[in-house]
């Protein structure tokens, strides 16, 4: 596993010129965004749904172009729907990703 020690020395817009001119690759990317949720996340408990395999299989499907495609980033899951993603509205019933956000999301940019 990358965990792309410069990460930090960048903003989203860039990583992604870093991804368009090839040199980092969204794995790189997203494997060093896992490291820091995972060194970070038992402090302070800010990501709850660890998506990490979803993430992977966008990458292997192909990212659309966008301005932040190839970035890594975190979702909010009360007010952006992914889709086979358990909703923290009604856990019970998983979303469709039909909604405006994720429709949004899925066509613009990058990983959830």
């Amino acid at each position: 596993m990358s965990t792309f020690a410069e990460y930090e020395d960048y903003d989203g817009l860039g990583l992604a010129e870093l991804v368009r001119r090839k040199q980092v690759k969204p794995e790189e990317l997203l494997d060093a965004a896992i490291a820091r949720v995972s060194a970070r996340n038992g402090r302070i408990n800010a990501v709850v749904m660890e998506l990490y395999d979803y993430a992977h299989q966008a990458i292997e499907r192909g990212l659309p172009e966008g301005p932040f495609s190839g970035v890594p980033y975190l979702m909010k899951d009360l007010t952006s729907p992914i889709a086979g993603v358990l909703a923290g509205t009604a856990p019970e019933w998983p979303d469709t990703g039909s909604g405006p956000t994720g429709e949004r999301v899925r066509w613009r940019s990058s990983i959830s």
